[in-house]
Formats: C-alpha cells, structure tokens, sequence
C-alpha cells in the first residue's frame, strides 16, 4: 500500500471511533440544555424534573423556524417544568396529534418569536397549572388555539396583541394575564364563565362592550389600567370582585347603580381619571352595610380617587364614607376650600377613616396646592390647578402601590 493511502486509512479510522462533537446537557438540580437538538440526544431520564433550554451567550445559534411540539410533549412527557428561552420562531405540529401522558405543570416560553398562535396550538390535552408566553412577539390568536387544554394560569403579558377574538380561551382557566400588549378590541365571549382574575392594564382599549365580561360572576380582580376608556365596563353582576382597578384611563362619570351587588370589593381605584363627583360610591357603600348585618365578618375597603377632578364631597356621602371606608385617597383633586374645611372636620372626628400616605403628602405639603378658595370653581381655575398638581406629581409619587404603604 503507498504510504500517503496508509496514512489516509489511519486517519479515517482515527475518525471513526472518536465521540460524536455536539454538547450534552448539563443536569443538576436543574436539567440545562444549549439548543433543542441537544435536548433530544440527552434523552432525559425520569429523575428530570425541572428543564431549562436557553441558548449559550458564548454561541451564536440560528433559532428553530419551528418547533414540533408532537416530539417535544414525547421528550419532555416526565418533566414537572418547562422553560424555552430564545429558541424558536414557531410552534407547529408535524405529525397526527398524539394523547400524551405526561406530568408536565409549568411550562414557559420566553423571549422567543412566535407571531400567529394558530388554532389547535396547544390540543394535547395539557392540564398545566401555569402557560407562560410572556415576550414572544405574539401579534395573533387564533380561534380555538387552546381549546382542549386544561390551565390554570395562561401569562400573555408582553406581547403584541392587537385583537381577542371569541373562543380563543377554554371553559377553566382561572387566571389570565394580557397585560402591556396593544388590544384595542376584544369581542364578546373572547373569556370563559370560570376566570377569577383578569389583568388587561397597559393596552389601548377605548370601550369594553357588553359582553366581554359581564358575564364573567367568578371574577375576584379585575384591572384595566392604563387604557383609554371612556365609560366604566358593565360590572354589576360581579359580586364576588374583590379588586378593581380602572386608573389612568378617561372615565368622566360613574353610574350610581355600578356597585349596588359588588358588596366583596376590598381595593376600588379610579385615580387619574376624569370625574366630577363621588356620590357613586353611596350605593356601595349602603350595600356593604347590608351585608355586614348578615356576614360575621366584611373586609375593610379602601378607595383610590386621587388625580380626578373632584371639586367637592357632600355630607351624606362623607357618613357613608365613615361608616364603611378604612384608607381614602383623594390627593390631586380641585376640592374648593369651603369643602376641604368640612371635609378636614370629617377627618378629625372619624378617626376610623384613613388618609392615604400619599394624599397627606399633598394636604398641607406646601408643594402643590390641595384646595382652590372660590365658592365658584370655574374651568380656567380647575385647568391651572391640575395643571399645577401634574408638574409636581413626581415629586409625591402618589400611585396604586404609595396609597397602601403606612
């Protein structure tokens, strides 16, 4: 044999009986892998309880253009949690949807790109306590993309939502988060009958028609902060509403008959909004008052109005306030000094009700004003004062979470 054809055979035997060159996963307490493919020559054991695939920074990577998720319930079918950061531009079925017995719980993909959740998405009946799609570039939902899942907590936050069409969650979910993505419509029976905590805050809703969670008698937390509402969504049948957050948005007024059956609300915030007066709140009050004569024990409430335009509070609705209110804010508001004075009284008698830290800031700091001394508030005076008292909020940071501290 001539010796360049030897020293050849010798390399390609060399060759032959070195290991394969790809990265393993690493497993500890939690089972680390670099990329999917790596995943599925691990072969992970049924001792892999926890599952993290995120790409090396050291490595640069071609994300998957989609991920079958036929062979990827089959891997991962002994895991309890799932985590997928920065992997995939897609989320597909390759082969004929499988009945997968697994013990998968919590299962999270991040950071990935994942523009349409197509219909049928997740149908392998799932029964997780929590889907994470959090900041994943979702733009569309499909009808139906969840149909036949069975999970608790589905997290949309972060994305790029623009519509929520019906039938797209499945009768059980109890907690869904779509917050900070850009819904400006949502259509009736887009949410099931059984949710219990609802979250669209940060989004660009203008109206929430009837329909889109009137019906919705389980719900414990609502919020819808940071939209642009004009009117307050139909929340009447609600008697089990806990929390109820409608700050930064443009509600102008509140119908009287909105709380008459929400005799469970603990935390009402309406601040930085648009209204007027507060005799709204009467009905809910007197509610509570009912109640409590048959319940032994109602939590206490606390009510959020500061940064509206609230010029003055009447007497009645200062009695119901003492009788039912434990913390109140109402800082940022063109109270009239003639109302301030009775409204301090009030305050000095009825130890029980609370002013909210923040609102104290306000009340006597020196650095915004807190009343306007003219029997006749007119507009011009209202505009100077608000505008005045928006300059300097940053300096009081009266918000949600500054209303509670003590």
């Amino acid at each position: 044999m001539p010796p360049a054809a030897f020293k050849n055979l010798c390399i390609l035997l060399l060759l032959a009986h070195l290991p394969e060159a790809h990265s393993i996963c690493t497993e500890d307490h939690v089972t680390v892998c670099d990329n999917v493919d790596d995943l599925y020559k691990t072969h992970l054991t049924s001792t892999t309880t926890n599952l993290v695939v995120k790409s090396n920074p050291r490595k640069s990577e071609k994300m998957m253009d989609c991920l079958d998720l036929t062979s990827f319930y089959m891997e991962t079918r002994d895991v309890l949690s799932a985590t997928i950061v920065q992997q995939i531009n897609g989320l597909c079925w390759k082969d004929k949807i499988p009945f997968i017995k697994h013990r998968l719980r919590y299962l999270n993909f991040r950071d990935n790109k994942l523009p349409t959740l197509e219909s049928y998405t997740f149908p392998t009946k799932l029964r997780l306590q929590k889907l994470s799609l959090v900041n994943n570039s979702i733009e569309r939902i499909e009808r139906r993309a969840f149909s036949f899942s069975s999970i608790d907590e589905i997290d949309l936050s972060n994305n790029r939502i623009e519509v929520l069409e019906r039938e797209i969650f499945f009768v059980g979910v109890k907690n869904l988060f779509l917050r900070n993505n850009k819904i400006n419509y949502i259509q009736e029976g887009a949410f099931q009958v059984s949710v219990e905590i609802l979250d669209l805050s940060y989004n660009k809703l203008s109206h929430v028609h009837d329909g889109v969670v009137s019906h919705l008698i389980y719900l414990q937390d609502l919020r819808l902060s940071h939209n642009n509402i004009f009117e307050m969504p139909n929340i009447t049948q609600m008697e089990r509403l806990e929390v109820l957050d409608l700050s930064y948005n443009k509600i102008k007024s509140v119908q009287s008959g909105t709380f008459e059956k929400l005799a469970s609300l603990v935390t009402l915030n309406l601040s930085h909004n648009k209204i007027q007066t507060v005799e709204f709140i009467n009905a809910l009050l007197r509610r509570r008052h009912n109640y409590e004569e048959v319940m032994e024990y109602i939590t206490t409430l606390q009510i959020n109005l500061s940064f509206n335009v609230i010029k003055s509070v009447k007497n009645e609705t200062l009695q119901d306030i003492a009788s039912e209110v434990t913390l109140l804010s109402l800082a940022g508001n063109p109270l009239a000094c003639d109302s301030w004075a009775s409204f301090e009284s009030f305050l000095i008698h009825y130890k029980s009700v609370i002013l909210a830290p923040c609102t104290k800031k306000y009340f006597g700091s020196g650095i915004v004003p807190y009343c306007i001394a003219e029997k006749y508030i007119d507009r011009k005076d209202t505009e100077n004062f608000l505008t005045h008292v928006e300059t300097k909020e940053n300096l009081i940071k009266c918000n949600l979470n500054a209303m509670y501290e003590h």
